[in-house]
């Protein structure tokens, strides 16, 4: 049966001591390797630990599990040191492959539900339709640092079955991407502010910008480092305001990303920044992206959220 699985025999069908389940949902804010914990998740999972570490610190133990109970600022700080200290493992079922299972730190948040990542889900194959998820602390210290050197999102940004990356922007990220990459050229009844001017940096072009002296979408030519047959190379190029606010985050050593940014074409972006500069680098990269996607579906009007609806008057007398 290929759903009583590696992860399904050796870690879910055991009894666990130190776990929670909870109804996950997304938050754009986490970095890749964050996971947003509830609190009261935290205080209940973190427990033994907190009162260890109030013991070896003079507590009595009953004196410990009672600071615990009353949730005193002992015990929020033992508790704090703790969630540094050891990272958690998470898991969504069913576990089939190794991204159904990842580490990451616990950043302690209001409410109940679990809190993750947008770039993540594609490897966890969750929505947030009401998924759930749980959540274990390790407990030997073998364990905790395979949680931190093997476990954790950021170290697995590839998909073993072709090499290429599972922790890809979708959706809202995407379209944001894609809506500041693409090229408007001027016409008769509209002009494009600042089309065809030169600039001898990215620097010019976002100071320009930010001044309101070009559009985001003008064509623009550049002189800036190109990647040709791996080698760096100055040169002048044809591109757009939005493509230089991109190449922003995109680390020196890989060139200027001259490319209307698809999800097709970040795949293979993120596989050669890979390639070229390491695993911190890229993850630090997908980060910006992510938050640079969202910003800019929500600034150019693509994405809106329930808030922004209008409510018609007769809402009320109709229902």
């Amino acid at each position: 049966n290929p759903k009583y699985s590696y992860f399904q025999r050796k870690l879910i069908s055991k009894p666990q001591d130190s776990v929670s389940r909870g109804t996950i949902a997304v938050d754009p804010d986490l970095s890749l390797d964050e996971i947003g914990v509830p609190l009261d998740m935290a205080w209940t999972m973190y427990s033994p630990y907190i009162q260890r570490r109030l013991v070896q610190n003079g507590m009595s133990p009953a004196s410990a599990l009672q600071n615990i109970k009353d949730r005193t600022d002992y015990a929020r700080k033992a508790l704090d040191k703790e969630v540094t200290e050891r990272p958690v493992i998470y898991s969504r079922a069913p576990s089939w492959h190794k991204f159904n299972v990842l580490s990451g730190r616990p950043k302690l948040i209001e409410g109940n539900t679990i809190a993750i990542n947008p770039l993540v889900t594609t490897g966890l194959n969750a929505d947030f339709d009401g998924d759930q998820m749980a959540v274990h602390v390790p407990l030997s210290s073998a364990a905790i640092l395979e949680a931190q050197l093997l476990m954790l999102s950021s170290h697995n940004i590839l998909n073993p079955q072709n090499g290429t990356p599972i922790t890809l922007p979708s959706q809202d990220m995407v379209l944001g991407l894609y809506y500041i990459t693409k090229v408007k050229k001027s016409t008769p009844e509209e002009k494009v502010k600042g089309e065809g001017k030169a600039f001898y940096s990215l620097d010019e072009v976002i100071i320009a910008y930010n001044e309101g002296a070009i559009d985001l979408h003008a064509g623009i030519k550049l002189r800036t480092q190109v990647r040709e047959g791996g080698k760096l190379v100055k040169k002048i190029i044809d591109t757009t305001v939005g493509r230089v606010l991109f190449n922003q985050y995109v680390p020196e050593e890989v060139g200027y990303v001259n490319a209307l940014l698809t999800k097709k074409s970040l795949r293979e972006i993120i596989g050669d920044i890979i390639k070229i500069t390491n695993v911190p680098k890229t993850a630090k990269f997908l980060d910006e992206i992510k938050t640079l996607g969202f910003r800019m579906a929500f600034k150019g009007g693509l994405s809106f959220s329930v808030n922004d609806l209008i409510v018609p008057e007769i809402r009320n007398q109709l229902l």
